[in-house]
């Protein structure tokens, strides 16, 4: 399942009440034009539990999406647990749907990191959401 939500339709509090027994990975991304350099930031949340912030940065990156992308493959990588349902949230697609074009191969990955280890996975664009992820990825909510 791969949706986009508006932001005043999304309660993050409530999203993690009903999700409590799954992963969540929250995850931002910045390019930036003139280096074609890019950084991103996830964070994974179980229950009551979640990670530190972990931060990454990119020689060669060619979007936003791509530098969220690669956030989301590091905290595929590191997932240790299997057969559990994962939902990423981001506030962009970040193109699991269509599976086309430049991030194709990176989307490739991530999917069969999945199929591996038997997640069942989600993702949700949270639209206008970039505030929310960036106040989650700083521990304030």
């Amino acid at each position: 399942m791969h949706t986009k939500v508006e932001l005043l339709q999304f309660d993050i509090n409530a999203f993690l009440r009903e999700h409590s027994e799954a992963l969540v990975v929250v995850v931002n991304g910045s390019w930036y034009y003139d280096t074609h350099t890019g950084d991103y930031a996830y964070q994974t949340r179980l229950g009551e539990r979640r990670s530190s912030t972990r931060i990454g940065q990119l020689t060669n990156s060619s979007s936003s999406n791509h530098a969220m992308l690669e956030g989301v493959l590091a905290a595929f990588m590191r997932i240790q647990m299997c057969e559990k349902d994962v939902y990423v949230l981001s506030p962009t697609p970040l193109g699991f749907k269509k599976c086309k074009g430049p991030n194709e191969e990176i989307i490739n990955k991530i999917f069969r990191i999945s199929e591996e280890k038997k997640l069942n996975f989600h993702s949700i664009a949270i639209s206008n959401g970039g505030k929310l992820i960036r106040d989650i990825l700083d521990n304030k909510i």
